[in-house]
């Protein structure tokens, strides 16, 4: 029960429309019942998935809906208006638009609901393989850890491959197991039609490992052994039927065969197939996110006690995912996505069943019963505390409107028509508004949206995330690192300071936590400059700005024209920081900058800026303050610009620093001619801080995509 109700609670509404993976699954089954084929148009994926998802369609889901329809229109029936049956045109029209919805939209919801089914055999057939392989106890243990598996439960809200890929590796290691223990032909056949289901979902033949240990297995068993065996007849039947099941759900792999090898290269190119460098950024993600440290310890001990107690079975099922590992932390990038290690989670949730089982049979032994029960009850709180949390908070936020909707709502409820907002081109769908740029190669910061004349900024964490996915892979040489994510350098960069400026200046949000990853969105009112007087607070010329505290290898040289910076091109900021100046809380602090750049920029080629950070007590985290902004970036050449970043001091604040910052890798020259400070004549209003219940990790992702 606890299965069904993580993977289906929360399917409506979930995760919006605009899922662009999806498109493999029910919108490739939708086009096979408009064509009336089983073409399902694209090939980056075998067809099983779209196949399966259009038997479902046209077996449950399109009768009932059809029922439905009829159900709701039976007075016009019986009225004459609507003839039956329906005429093709007709027939087509009601398909497209109240059978399928609009954009598909109920089929979208038919298919996650299909992945959600899948989700839970998955969750039976762990219980299935641990009690064949091992004992009932065994089975209901491993069954627990994949019910509250947080990525598995996740998945199973969206129609993607993970799960049915999951499903049918697993079922491919039962018959394996069940063809070495029982060696009926019946089984060498079921075998053959789960290998070939697993090879058609993606293109991946992992489970190949188990059928090979299975086959030296019984070799080795035997009493007479002769080469020649290899030609055994069971053997060739389960690679028949493997091969036929793979013929018959893709026709069109062999029809296109041109195509669909071009296309697939291009997805080996995608995933970096041959790379052969170690990411150690998964474990990571395994260890924090996805079963938590307490589970993860558990599935180590599972694999280490598994494999000195039960070495056979160990082999059978952890070659196919030891291979699995190697390809995805090695030979490929295809670690970055995490989602991908759904696949093999229910075979390390089978080791923490084993090694949780025996040792509660070890304490029961020691102990007697209580103690033991107590002791397991336990353990298993401990083990499903995080990603069981992070389940339940996944079906949370899922099942609260779509954010699109209720950002659309707020706008056209409360900005006036015509309002030019920047925002990306598809934030938000179904609004009419003028839109400028909003892009992280283009204008991002609240400064340059306010240059191009937007009155309001539309962030979209969802695109808005793509600047902080590079400490994604560790090496062995990175090792001390993998347990830290770091935010503190993230949030130093210049799109990390400035989708907090945003964030923090916010007039509305439509947000859900970073465990059911959407279009998260926030909304800030940009207000114009010189709407108050100022007063001149300091001035630094370049000789003084020498004296600044250097921090990360900024070069400084005092030059004919002004002072002269180049960055050290190291993996982090590289700035210049002024000493503290007093501020009062309220007051508005304005800073302006001369300066330029030797190198040619433009649009999508800008870099240095102004930085103002505001303090309360003290001055650390490498000195990110508790509110900070930034100015537009550099985008002229040889000339000199003036670069103005303004904010009101938050009640904490008790003090101020100004910078000039130039993010990693750069080593472009720049030149600085003086800064000056402003402080506004009378009090304005209170700044604002980040706020307290904004979680990180929706705009520092810990996945693609939290994905």
């Amino acid at each position: 029960m606890s299965a069904i109700i993580l993977r289906f609670g929360g399917v409506w509404p979930g995760y919006n429309q605009y899922h662009s993976d999806e498109g493999v699954t029910y919108s490739a089954a939708t086009s096979m019942i408009k064509n009336e084929n089983l073409d399902p148009l694209r090939y980056d994926y075998p067809a099983l998935v779209p196949l399966t998802n259009m038997i479902f369609f046209r077996s449950v889901f399109i009768p009932l809906y059809w029922t439905k329809y009829y159900t709701s229109h039976f007075s016009e029936i019986v009225d004459g208006k609507l003839h039956l049956p329906l005429d093709r045109a007709t027939y087509k029209r009601v398909l497209n638009l109240e059978i399928l919805g609009e954009r598909n939209l109920n089929a979208m919801f038919w298919g996650r609901a299909v992945t959600a089914f899948f989700g839970c055999l998955g969750v039976y057939l762990i219980y299935r393989l641990g009690k064949e392989m091992f004992s009932k106890e065994v089975g209901l243990l491993a069954g627990f850890f994949l019910t509250f598996s947080y990525r598995h439960a996740m998945n199973s809200h969206l129609g993607l491959p993970d799960i049915y890929n999951s499903f049918f590796f697993v079922l491919s290691l039962y018959f394996a197991y069940l063809i070495w223990v029982k060696k009926t032909m019946k089984y060498y056949v079921f075998a053959g039609l789960a290998f070939g289901g697993y090879v058609s979902v993606k293109y991946q033949i992992f489970p190949i490992f188990a059928f090979g240990a299975v086959f030296v297995f019984n070799f080795l068993a035997r009493k007479k052994r002769k080469y020649f065996e290899v030609f055994e007849r069971k053997w060739w039947i389960f690679g028949l039927v493997a091969f036929l099941v793979f013929m018959l759900v893709n026709p069109y792999f062999f029809l296109y065969f041109k195509d669909v090898v071009k296309i697939v290269s291009g997805v080996s190119e995608k995933y970096g197939m041959g790379t052969k460098v170690l990411n150690l950024y998964p474990f990571w993600y395994l260890f924090n996110i996805d079963y938590g440290p307490v589970l993860f310890i558990i599935v180590l001990f599972g694999l280490i006690y598994c494999l000195v107690r039960y070495p056979k079975k160990f082999l059978l099922t952890f070659l196919p995912v030891v291979g699995f590992y190697w390809v995805m932390i090695y030979y490929s990038k295809g670690g970055f996505y995490v989602r991908n290690f759904i696949t093999p989670t229910p075979i390390l949730m089978l080791y923490a069943g084993v090694v949780v089982n025996d040792t509660r049979l070890i304490l029961k032994k020691l102990t007697g019963g209580l103690v033991s029960f107590i002791g397991l009850a336990l353990i298993l709180i401990a083990a499903v505390w995080i990603p069981g949390r992070n389940a339940l908070l996944n079906i949370h936020y899922y099942s609260k409107p779509w954010n699109y909707d209720q950002m659309a709502q707020y706008l056209r409820k409360n900005l006036d028509p015509g309002v030019v907002v920047a925002a990306h081109p598809f934030d938000p769908p179904g609004v009419k508004m003028k839109k400028t740029e909003f892009e992280i190669s283009g204008s991002y910061s609240l400064a340059e949206h306010r240059e191009n004349g937007a009155k309001y900024a539309l962030l979209n964490l969802n695109w808005g995330r793509n600047s902080f996915y590079g400490w994604m892979g560790y090496g062995l040489r990175d090792f001390k690192l993998i347990g830290q994510k770091p935010y503190l350098k993230m949030r130093n960069s210049f799109h990390g300071l400035a989708a907090e400026e945003i964030i923090r200046k916010a007039e509305y949000k439509a947000l859900k936590g970073w465990q059911a990853s959407e279009s998260d969105l926030v909304l800030t009112k940009i207000e114009p400059l010189d709407a108050v007087e100022f007063l001149e607070i300091a001035r630094y010329s370049s000789l003084e700005m020498k004296e600044w505290e250097n921090l990360n290898g900024v070069f400084m040289k005092t030059h004919d024209d002004g002072m002269r910076l180049e960055a050290g091109g190291s993996n982090e900021a590289a700035r210049i920081i002024s000493d503290s100046l007093l501020v009062k809380p309220g007051y508005r602090y304005r800073v302006v900058g001369t300066l330029k750049s030797t190198d040619e920029l433009n649009e999508r080629n800008r870099k240095g800026f102004l930085r103002l950070d505001f303090f309360d007590k003290s001055e650390s985290d490498e000195y990110s303050g508790i509110a900070s902004s930034v100015s537009s970036r550099i985008k002229s050449s040889g000339e000199w610009v003036e670069k103005v970043v303004e904010d009101d001091a938050p009640k904490e604040a008790k003090s101020m620093r100004v910078s000039f910052q130039i993010d990693p890798m750069f080593y472009d020259d720049y030149f600085i001619s003086e800064i000056v400070i402003f402080e506004s004549k009378s009090m304005v209003k209170e700044g604002k801080i980040l706020d307290p219940k904004f979680e990180l990790d929706l705009l520092y992702p810990n996945s693609h995509g939290n994905m």
